[in-house]
């Protein structure tokens, strides 16, 4: 209405600084325009959801009075006024720009706690806020995570070397541990069979396979032993000696399978003993 009222007043001449005021008022407009949008990149940027929410609240006011304005007086111009669609960029590039930063290596080389995970996860949390304008973006990212979960699956199952399926799985229980909460957004975005538990049962059947593993090298020792009488140690002995190991598979790695087996195999019977 002001805007209006100067228009006519500038038109009819009748108030010499009616320019000047609409002028002006238009310039504190768009000003206010500008704050709001720097307020949702900064919400986004530090995590902040309600800062975002507030944001996103005052932007939409702002264009539905830009629509009514347009209707009412659509001979006025407001130069520099921020569209929606720039302001929804601006805060999903602050959101990348972000991540980056907390992750200058990517999710592979991450090495995620409780501080790490927070912060990631009230980014996503704030991008999402913005969708559909951000689902591209965490789609990315959540397609990041699940790769590298299933790879660190996949390395735990190779047993390469102790060191290696430790590493996985320490990864794979800093996940369970530290990543449900970001896990919930993620799963809208393509994550989800990592969500409700998913990343438990990723997990556990990593140990499983690393159980099943060492159980086909013990094999693989026994028809060695029945053929040469000797045991020359190898993967199998490093692997269930492992004291990280044993600790996270919570088992006797070393007797159930290289002692015990060694002991059946390479013992003499009762009928050697007796001769």
């Amino acid at each position: 209405s002001l805007l209006h009222l100067g228009t006519v007043f500038e038109e009819k001449n009748l108030l010499p600084e009616a320019a000047r005021m609409k002028a002006s008022l238009c310039a504190e407009l768009i000003a206010q325009r500008g704050s709001a949008v720097d307020k949702l990149t900064e919400g986004v940027s530090c995590g902040n959801v309600p800062l975002v929410e507030n944001a996103l609240r005052v932007l939409q006011d702002m264009t539905i009075f830009r629509s009514e304005l347009s209707t009412s007086s659509p001979q006025m111009t407001l130069n520099g006024w921020s569209k929606d669609l720039v302001a929804m960029q601006r805060g999903v590039e602050a959101g990348k720009h972000m991540i980056d930063v907390n992750l200058p290596q990517g999710v592979a080389e991450a090495r995620w706690d409780m501080g790490l995970a927070n912060r990631i996860g009230n980014i996503v949390k704030a991008v999402e806020c913005l969708d559909p304008h951000g689902h591209e973006f965490l789609a990315g990212f959540a397609k990041c995570v699940l790769e590298h979960v299933l790879r660190l699956k996949s390395t735990a199952a190779e047993c390469s070397s102790p060191a290696a399926v430790v590493n996985a799985l320490m990864r794979l229980r800093d996940y369970q541990e530290f990543m449900p909460p970001m896990l919930v957004v993620l799963s809208n975005h393509g994550c989800q069979p990592l969500h409700d538990g998913g990343i438990g049962c990723i997990t556990e059947e990593a140990k499983q396979a690393v159980r099943e593993q060492l159980a086909h090298l013990s094999r693989d020792m026994v028809k060695e032993c029945q053929h040469a009488k000797t045991f020359t140690g190898g993967l199998l002995e490093q692997l269930c000696k492992s004291t990280e190991l044993n600790t996270i598979l919570g088992g006797e790695l070393e007797r159930t399978f290289l002692m015990d087996p060694l002991v059946a195999t390479l013992a003499p019977t009762q009928d050697d003993i007796n001769k």
